[in-house]
């Protein structure tokens, strides 16, 4: 992983520049729905780039790789999701809120979960010794 940092680092400024570059000159008009979805797809793509600098400085592999691909899926998803109502328009401000809550929220249940099964695997490896 500390290999490929300088690469997902590109990658995700990449995504940024690209991702806000087609957004800004493809809408006319941006309501609040639009800027919620704009910012929670910005906040993904940035949790991407900061997971990737900071587990890149990680020592145990198990930490790096476990959590990298919750980190991918989380912002795969909320790119595919925010993209569809950005494009569609939703003018619900509730159902974007919600919609970008729970994705939030999932991914911090999952990031947790993997903590505490590390957490717990090392306190076996521990008990065993």
């Amino acid at each position: 992983m500390k290999k490929n940092r300088p690469l997902y680092i590109l990658i995700g400024i990449v995504l940024l520049i690209i991702v806000n570059t087609v957004l800004y000159l493809s809408l006319n008009f941006y309501n609040t729905p639009r800027i919620i979805n704009i910012v929670f797809l910005n906040v993904s793509i940035i949790l991407y780039l900061l997971f990737t600098i900071i587990s890149s400085e990680q020592g145990t592999a198990f930490f790096n790789y476990a959590k990298f691909p919750i980190v991918s899926l989380y912002t795969t998803l909320t790119f595919i999701i925010s993209s569809l109502l950005i494009f569609f328009n939703t003018n619900s401000i509730k159902l974007v809120v919600i919609i970008q809550v729970i994705l939030l929220g999932l991914f911090i249940i999952l990031m947790c979960m993997d903590t505490i099964e590390k957490n717990n695997k090392d306190n076996l490896n521990n008990n065993q010794q």
